[in-house]
């Protein structure tokens, strides 16, 4: 009877390790790969064991090990594939003097800086019309993450939005700019309540991004806030094109195939277009939400 739980238990946890080592962020791969190549050592070792008195009882033991392992597999790889649940975050405690009159927090819903887990991907998979097969999104789990792995510095898209803030700084040297990421909400949580406390007048969400879903989905976090007195403006502004359905349609296809694409700089067109539209944000007075 003990060697069945055995069995069962090392079946559970390779067949965890198999899928949570190819979606989990790269500081915690080295751990599920460990632990799926221990848990296969002691099912292995333990229908060889049972094989030395009989065959019919090592095939056995083997197969309730591999029988475990595979609906582990399978349930994790659905389960990986879930959105995963935000704490809300701590509330902000306004400074005395804050430095900054108005904030914008230039708000990106394209791919994050790096991988940090599957929550951001597994949704834009899910969004795909041409998506494969959920089975499979654990295996492009790990591709798009050795793909971030393999870029040196920045990836191009960052690189590219971290020079349209440049430009837009210059633009409106009357307000602070901050780039954030709408998909790791964790993290634009904690940047959202650091923003909130150290803006003294009017803090401006500024989505790069018209779909509905991402504004609602901003909307959401925007409400696990409480900024007491704080001016807060949510509004969609015009994004260049490489933030466009299309551009990121593409580069995730390329991603999902291992591969980091390029992306150019947004032009300077779209750059003033742009500054305007949060200039009039930064006016838009009648509009602001009071918190």
């Amino acid at each position: 009877m003990w060697n069945k739980v055995v069995l069962v238990a090392a079946g559970l946890a390779c067949g965890w390790a198999a899928i949570h080592a190819q979606a989990v962020p790269p500081e915690g791969r080295r751990r599920q790969v460990i632990q799926f190549w221990a848990a296969l050592a002691i099912g292995v070792g333990m229908s060889t064991w049972l094989a030395l008195s009989s065959l019919a009882t090592g095939a056995y033991g083997l197969g309730v090990f591999g029988a475990t392992a595979l609906i582990a597999a399978l349930g994790n790889a659905r389960q990986v594939n879930r959105q995963p649940f935000v704490l809300p975050p701590h509330q902000p405690e306004r400074a005395a003097n804050p430095p900054y009159t108005n904030t914008i927090l230039l708000v990106s819903t394209a791919e994050p800086e790096g991988y940090h887990g599957p929550g951001y991907w597994a949704q834009q998979l899910r969004q795909m019309p041409d998506a494969p097969h959920w089975l499979a999104w654990p295996r492009i789990y790990s591709r798009i993450r050795g793909a971030y792995a393999a870029t040196t510095g920045q990836t191009p898209l960052t690189a590219a939005l971290v020079a349209l803030i440049d430009d837009l700084r210059v633009q409106l040297p009357e307000a602070h700019l901050e780039l954030a990421w709408l998909g790791e909400e964790r993290s634009y949580l904690a940047q959202l309540v650091a923003a909130a406390e150290q803006t003294g007048a009017h803090l401006v969400l500024a989505l790069l991004d018209d779909d509905p879903r991402a504004l609602e989905r901003a909307q959401t976090l925007l409400e696990l806030v409480e900024v007491p007195v704080l001016q807060v403006t949510l509004r969609a502004v015009p994004a260049p094109v490489i933030l466009q359905p299309a551009a990121r349609a593409e580069r995730l296809k390329q991603l999902a195939a291992g591969g980091m694409p390029d992306v150019a700089r947004a032009a300077s067109e779209e750059t003033v277009l742009l500054a305007g539209a949060l200039r009039r944000l930064l006016a838009e007075g009648s509009h602001q939400a009071q918190f």
